[in-house]
């Protein structure tokens, strides 16, 4: 950033003093004076031939915090208040799960509530989840769509 600070002052300088404002003037300025003493820092900083090892910590993957948080027992709406995540996006974590079949989509709803949307998507014309969410209505959530049909895709 502090190039265009430079690069600013050198365009306003320029401005203010009524004059064309050329390479040469840029190469004086302090925009190309800094970059030559980095480049002359740099090259003559030597390495030591050693390389630092630093262990990275590895973050889990959010949708396993998630995950975590369910298996101690909490509900969908408790992980998302207490992730600061929307109800939609705890619910997406779920997909891996129902997918390799660590969850049943009976686990985070009723099994009327997944059988009417399973309905929907084995015997009606909906390709897609608006689709879905056309047929039954504003009583189904985006979310429990996409739970149900990824359980219906489960991993064999």
């Amino acid at each position: 950033q502090l190039y265009f600070i430079y690069k600013c002052e050198a365009i306003l300088k320029s401005a203010l003093e009524d004059t064309e404002l050329s390479k040469e003037a840029l190469h004086k300025s302090k925009l190309y004076n800094d970059r030559k003493e980095i480049v002359e820092n740099a090259a003559s900083s030597k390495p030591s031939g050693k390389t630092e090892s630093k262990k990275i910590e590895s973050k889990p993957k959010t949708r396993d915090v998630t995950f975590g948080l369910y298996l101690e027992g909490k509900k969908v709406d408790e992980i998302a208040k207490e992730r600061g995540l929307t109800v939609g996006t705890i619910q997406s974590h779920f997909i891996p799960f129902l997918k390799n079949g660590k969850l049943k989509i009976t686990d985070l709803m009723t099994k009327d509530r997944a059988d009417i949307i399973t309905h929907c998507i084995t015997n009606t014309e909906a390709a897609t989840v608006s689709e879905v969410r056309q047929v039954l209505g504003d009583d189904f959530g985006f979310g429990e769509i996409r739970l149900v049909w990824a359980s219906l895709e489960t991993d064999e």
